[in-house]
């Protein structure tokens, strides 16, 4: 049996769900396979297809309509870049074993795709999806809050449940609101730009290069920034230089319908990297995700809570030194346009669509499919990351990590408040005999749901659990045993 169709077994025996967890799947590859099935560097290729993201883009180009072929390609090309390699076929050739895994490619696809491919061990050392992980500070909880000790849990593995008052809980409403004073967030900073000149056709970038021998013909540009995105121009009506600032040997203004694309090239490392903390924060109603290929942030004016007035998507690539930067002429204009832009140009840093952080996926995958969540705008200044996850029984759940344990503890201040110790519920809660962090149950006074908070503090993270018939028995059983056998 060959190594694609071992794939389509193990997705026939394990699930499908098995391709949407690198770690996972990994794990499983390493008891499925044999020793002589696959080569260390086929099932890295393999695991970096789900871990940065091609697996699931190439699944939803095909959800949309997209050609198999062509989502391989396009997936493998993002795939390879990601991970600093020449080696397109390979990467492509991971893709469509996927792709027949789920029954979406044919084995002829597959075997093209490995007569292309080089065999070889590939390096180790691959990009990492992995937030950075700030400082931790410190703000007063509120120590004198009643909670009551830790509970032990019959079954090992499974949440404890605390014990709960009888007495009649107070409603509380439940909004979304900022986290307490002391929360910094980022400014963000537009892309200050430099002038360029003339219209030669010397295409040269890189420190020293004089900005004025450098084109503003569109082809020229995407010549010039094709490592920032593979269509880069798509879209754009013309580019112009603009201002000079110092650390920048270009700068240009792009137009397109209804808005700008801001293109720059840096001279150093150490430029790109300051220019990217003034140009990205964790306000309410952002999105941010790092890769060793670059970053990526977006700012959503519309959502809900959100801070900026101006909505925007700012990229970078490592590689190049370069970063670019939507703005809609309507500031006030939803990110959602952007983001389609983004994906048509094919930017070096996929935009996040699902959790990335390690530690918060590893709390919610004791609960819930994690493959099923999808990332959102965050609602509350501070927070890395935030993502919407389905439960059975009609029950919503949002998932969310912190950048610091200070904005961490606000969070859990704030929503602890809302189950007052002489009428709701608020606890430890355990796996076995070790204490994992707070629990909280209230109601929304606003349309009667059912709620319930949960945290951990060792990864910053936090679960809310929402049912709109307000059952709090059927809320209260789905937590004690999401997976029944």
């Amino acid at each position: 049996m060959e190594l694609h169709e071992n794939l389509y077994a193990l997705g026939q025996q394990l699930g499908r769900e098995v391709f949407d967890d690198p770690d996972t799947f990994r794990g499983a590859l390493d008891d499925f396979l044999d020793e002589d099935s696959a080569t260390t560097g086929d099932i890295n290729l393999l695991v970096d297809a789900v871990r940065l993201g091609a697996f699931s883009s190439m699944t939803s180009m095909i959800g949309s309509g997209a050609q198999v072929t062509a989502a391989v390609e396009e997936a493998g090309k993002r795939m390879a870049r990601d991970r600093g390699s020449a080696d397109v076929a390979g990467a492509q050739w991971a893709c469509a074993m996927l792709a027949f895994a789920i029954g979406k490619a044919g084995d002829a696809e597959v075997r093209r795709y490995r007569t292309q491919h080089t065999s070889q061990e590939l390096t180790p050392e691959r990009p990492s999806t992995e937030l950075p992980q700030a400082p931790q500070g410190r703000i007063d909880p509120g120590p004198t809050r009643n909670l009551e000790a830790p509970l032990s849990v019959p079954v090992p593995g499974a949440p404890q449940e605390p014990q709960s008052s009888t007495r009649e809980r107070r409603t509380w409403p439940i909004i979304v609101a900022a986290v307490a004073a002391g929360v910094v967030a980022a400014v963000v900073v537009t892309l200050v730009i430099q002038a360029g000149g003339d219209d030669s056709d010397d295409d040269s970038t890189g420190g020293g290069t004089d900005p004025t021998a450098l084109s503003a013909d569109l082809d020229a540009v995407q010549k010039r920034y094709s490592g920032l995105a593979d269509d880069v121009t798509a879209g754009i009506d013309e580019c112009e230089p603009a201002d000079a600032i110092e650390g920048a040997t270009e700068v240009l203004d792009c137009g397109f319908a209804d808005g700008t694309l801001t293109l720059a090239t840096f001279e150093t490392d150490e430029v790109l990297d300051a220019h990217r903390s003034a140009s990205i924060g964790l306000e309410a109603g952002s999105r941010y995700s790092s890769t060793g290929a670059g970053a990526i942030y977006s700012v959503d004016a519309t959502a809900d809570f959100a801070e900026a007035e101006t909505s925007s998507l700012y990229w970078d690539s490592a590689d190049t030194r370069q970063a670019g930067r939507y703005v809609p002429a309507d500031g006030t204009e939803g990110v959602d346009r952007l983001v389609k832009m983004y994906d048509r140009i094919d930017g070096a840093v996929p935009y996040p669509t699902k959790p990335e952080d390690k530690g918060m996926i590893a709390l919610a995958e004791a609960f819930l499919n994690v493959g099923k969540c999808d990332r959102i705008q965050t609602n509350v200044a501070g927070e890395l990351e935030e993502s919407y996850c389905p439960a059975p029984h009609g029950i919503d759940v949002w998932i969310v990590v912190f950048d610091t344990e200070q904005e961490f503890k606000a969070y859990r201040d704030l929503r602890v408040g809302w189950a007052d110790p002489e009428n709701g519920i608020q606890n430890y809660w355990n796996f076995g005999d070790e204490t994992q962090g707070t629990l909280a149950d209230y109601e929304n006074e606003n349309d009667g749901s059912a709620v319930r908070y949960w945290d951990q503090l060792e990864c910053k993270c936090s679960m809310e659990a929402f049912l709109a018939s307000g059952d709090r028995e059927v809320l209260t059983n789905w937590w004690l045993d999401p997976f029944p056998s």
